[in-house]
């Protein structure tokens, strides 16, 4: 019952909101003869103009959001997937025709107190071959944010329902309509207000408030999960002109349907002296607590450093090293970009706590691959979500189809992650390549819910990916994308494999309707072992 007003709370909530950004629409329209942002269409999105700033919004001529304004894109599709193994069984499936109709609404733009980006589809998946496993299922993608008192008070309100996978021993997520087991349905509800602002004229402080409400089908204790957390942080200057202190806390509850509960705070302090503008060198200590490991409080310190530097205009290098409790930690993360281009290097070892961060594996779409290699492109959440579905539609990967592997577990793990991408826009082409290696060891024995840890106590997984489109005509657009990934345990029996590529040709047919037709060819070898071939076809026509 708790979780059920929980999440009235949230729905209320989002609700309430939708007046507020509604009511700036009349006093925010765009500019006479500008673009507004609409639904995605078909063809090549247009690239950010200037890989700096903004990227266009879906659909939208090359104007990126910041042109006050609201759109609300009713649209509609229709899919025909012939696959020859919608089981993904060995030794050859059983063929099936998949029909998937799926009604949805796009939402996005900014006015004078409110900006907002929601994308929803109802999808209706039928099976022309296969009686009982005609389905519906949701997909959404949700942000938003209210200025509810000027320059101080303000309300994040998000949502994401999405599929993902189990386990990563099993069938991996392709984003397809297969009938696959390893598959559920994932929805994540969070409502954060916070305050900031600053105190005595040199003082800047946040204070935040999230709520998050996460939950899996049909996966025991884990179903229902509620996070709630709270952020504090105060910054500001010293007597010398080149060191800046900080100092952030941040407290969190998990609570379990299951009642089992955790707990974990943490109080950093941290010095910083720019050195010059380019270079700024950080020492911090601090303490921490949590229950995490087998539901043990433990109390531990943390003492670290940590520098940024900006040797040119458009290249950033950022280290950061801490002893902690469960050993080192440490974050590299290396950005550069050129007028047409946009690298990254990543390599990361920290901890990755249970739902929802361990539920939501980051960069385990699609969708979460390109929002990271184009954060610092389009540094907007709205408009960096609605360019991603653009591009997404127009290759015709769906935003949930599994990069590498993915799965859930029930507790916390040392991650050690490495990541190399590339991305590449120009007037009639984009390219994005990376490759990584995901490396996790269990901690802890979790909440009772069996995963994979309980046959592998290590689970690694590698991937290279690349994608190309290209823009044919002002209209047509051709897609290509290969993926091949690799997943390991303690025991070699566990390890498997899987190559996947595709071509899409999609094309603008009428002034509301675009189409496309491609191939697939998924092949997965190892403790799974499949092959399936299927062709596609779609249809989207956007009111």
């Amino acid at each position: 019952m708790a979780y059920a007003w929980r999440h009235l709370l949230a729905v209320g909530v989002a609700i309430a909101a939708v007046p507020c950004v509604w009511a700036q629409q009349a006093s925010s329209q765009p500019q006479p003869g500008s673009a507004q942002p609409g639904a995605a269409q078909a063809g090549a999105p247009q690239p950010p103009s200037n890989p700096v700033g903004s990227a266009p919004a879906a659909g939208s001529s090359g104007n990126a959001l910041t042109q006050r304004g609201w759109d609300i894109k009713p649209n509609i599709g229709l899919d025909f997937t012939q696959t020859d193994n919608v089981t993904l069984l060995a030794n050859g499936g059983k063929s099936d025709l998949i029909t998937r109709l799926s009604p949805g609404v796009v939402i996005q733009g900014q006015g004078g107190r409110a900006r907002a980006y929601i994308d929803f589809k109802l999808e209706r998946i039928n099976y022309m071959n296969t009686e009982g496993r005609d389905r519906v299922q949701r997909a959404l993608n949700g942000m938003g944010t209210v200025e509810l008192a000027d320059k101080w008070l303000y309300l994040d309100v998000s949502s994401r329902i999405s599929r993902q996978a189990v386990s990563a021993f099993a069938a991996p997520a392709s984003g397809s309509d297969s009938l696959n087991n390893n598959v559920v349905e994932t929805r994540m509800y969070q409502v954060a207000p916070y305050i900031q602002g600053r105190l005595l004229g040199s003082t800047d402080y946040k204070l935040r408030f999230d709520n998050t409400w996460y939950s899996m089908q049909n996966h025991g204790p884990m179903n229902n999960t509620v996070i709630q957390s709270v952020q504090g942080s105060l910054s500001g200057a010293t007597g010398l002109s080149r060191l800046n202190w900080a100092l952030d806390a941040n407290a969190q509850q998990s609570e379990y349907s299951n009642n089992a509960k955790n707990k974990t705070n943490a109080l950093r302090g941290s010095l910083t002296y720019a050195f010059d503008p380019q270079f700024r060198f950080t020492v911090i200590g601090g303490q921490e607590s949590n229950d995490y490991v087998d539901f043990k409080q433990q109390t531990s310190s943390i003492t670290g450093w940590g520098f940024d530097w900006a040797p040119g205009e458009r290249t950033l290098i950022k280290w950061t090293h801490e002893n902690r409790y469960f050993g080192q930690g440490y974050n590299f993360n290396l950005t550069h970009r050129t007028a047409n281009t946009a690298w990254r290097i990543s390599d990361t070892r920290d901890v990755m706590l249970r739902a929802p961060q361990s539920m939501t594996y980051a960069r385990g779409t699609y969708f979460d691959l390109l929002n990271e290699q184009l954060r610092s492109t389009i540094p907007d959440d709205a408009e960096r979500s609605a360019y991603i579905q653009t591009l997404l539609l127009t290759t015709g990967i769906s935003p949930d189809a599994q990069v590498i592997g993915g799965f859930t577990t029930s507790r916390a793990s040392v991650n050690h992650n490495r990541e190399i991408s590339f991305t590449w826009t120009g007037v009639r082409n984009v390219i994005a390549v990376s490759a990584m290696d995901l490396d996790r060891r269990a901690l802890g024995t979790g909440i009772g819910v069996p995963d994979d840890f309980d046959i592998s106590q290590r689970i690694r997984q590698r991937g290279v990916n690349a994608n190309w489109s290209h823009k044919l005509t002002s209209t047509a657009a051709l897609a290509l994308m290969a993926n091949k990934s690799y997943t390991s345990g303690n025991n070699s029996a566990l390890d498997s494999d899987r190559l996947m590529y595709s071509a899409t040709l999609s094309n603008k047919l009428g002034a509301y309707t675009s189409g496309s037709i491609g191939y697939r060819r998924t092949q997965v070898n190892g403790a799974i072992d499949y092959v399936e071939n299927a062709v596609l076809a779609s249809l989207l026509m956007v009111f």
